[in-house]
């Protein structure tokens, strides 16, 4: 069937993805639309959590398996285009929806193409990538049972359409999200001394950490939210900072861990409160195998990529088995926009580059 319209095809699956966004394990329906789709190719599958494993073993020798997030983000949508969100308070702004509908895509070509297929393919449909680490669900199911090697696509708005970045080695960040906690103790403000103020421990602990991280570190920590306290004129017994710490190297993370710790110290013994972090989540560094990426670059139109401070769960994929994660670019008349941002959006047609690499690694012998 070679005059089938992967355009078309990926177009449709990409907007109805993108019209019921679904966060992190909630994406019911949209397992239920990646369901039928695969039942409609012949192509077995099994769920997993609220994703998909997908299995095409044709006897070959060696396997590889392509990973698409689906979740969606708390975003409201601002984009105005026909096939905005319809849920309220939630959209794609992070391209998952074209991540799974170029996954879709390729596995229409391999379904229809077995003969081109040097490797078995194993098709992941990951939940959960913002944050809550879904990847390591899909581990736990067997995705990687057999793989020798994985890959996937993710959407970038700063390079142009047909153009694509790789970068061996650490890629993306590792990032340890966290709180920090403050208990004190309540009183008038007109009688300070007869409290222990959590938000003045906070505040003098983050001004701390940022004091004392080098300006030359290649890692970083950022405080994006603080709330205590009752009233303007109450001593707060309680105070909670939302905290991230990015980093590439392991030593840089305990360095930081090391600044963390020292400054609560301090704020603890000067204010008399109890100081503590919690954890939320650790993703590990994203660190493409130079053989991997040697191979894909044969098939790019290749842009140098420097390293970014963000974070991505497929690292936890990388920990097990080679492999690389290649930035599609999407910068077009549609595509400027931020990832992340309500007006995010992107021409579907980019997608057909990812399709390309996709096929010439599948078919690589």
């Amino acid at each position: 069937m070679a005059d089938f319209d992967y355009l078309q095809y990926i177009t449709d699956i990409r907007r109805r993805v993108h019209a019921w966004p679904e966060t992190a394990f909630e994406e019911f329906g949209t397992q239920e639309l990646i369901a039928a789709e695969l039942e409609r190719m012949g192509v077995p599958y099994q769920k997993a959590s609220t994703g998909i494993i997908a299995r095409l073993d044709l006897g070959r020798e060696k396997t590889a398996a392509f990973r698409a997030d689906i979740d969606a983000l708390p975003i409201t949508e601002a984009s105005g285009a026909p096939y905005s969100s319809q849920r309220e308070g939630f959209m794609h702004a992070c391209g998952h929806d074209g991540h799974t509908a170029l996954l879709l895509g390729f596995m229409r070509y391999c379904s229809l193409n077995p003969d081109k297929m040097a490797r078995n393919a194993v098709f992941i449909f990951q939940p959960a990538e913002e944050g809550e680490g879904g990847a390591k669900k899909m581990i736990e199911a067997g995705a990687l049972d057999g793989v020798d090697e994985i890959f996937a696509v993710h959407l970038d708005p700063s390079l142009p359409e047909g153009m694509a970045g790789l970068l061996a080695g650490a890629c993306m960040a590792g990032a340890v999200e966290f709180d920090i906690e403050a208990e004190g103790e309540s009183s008038h403000c007109a009688e300070k001394h007869l409290g222990k103020d959590a938000v003045a421990a906070v505040i003098e602990a983050i001004s701390g950490i940022y004091s004392d991280i080098p300006k030359e570190a290649r890692s970083l920590f950022h405080c994006g939210k603080i709330g205590g306290g009752c009233a303007r004129n109450v001593v707060a017994d309680r105070c909670v900072a939302n905290c991230t710490i990015r980093y590439f190297e392991e030593k840089e993370l305990e360095r930081l861990l090391g600044i963390v710790a020292r400054n609560l110290g301090q704020a603890e013994k000067k204010h008399g409160t109890r100081c503590e972090t919690r954890t939320v989540c650790h993703y590990i560094p994203v660190v493409n195998s130079r053989e991997s990426v040697e191979k894909v670059r044969k098939y790019i139109t290749n842009t140098e990529y420097e390293p970014k401070f963000t974070a991505e769960d497929f690292a936890f994929y990388l920990k097990e088995t080679k492999g690389c994660l290649i930035w599609l670019g999407i910068k077009g008349a549609k595509g400027e926009k931020k990832l992340h941002s309500p007006d995010f959006d992107f021409d579907e047609k980019a997608l057909l580059h990812g399709l390309e690499v996709y096929k010439k690694i599948i078919e690589e012998k």
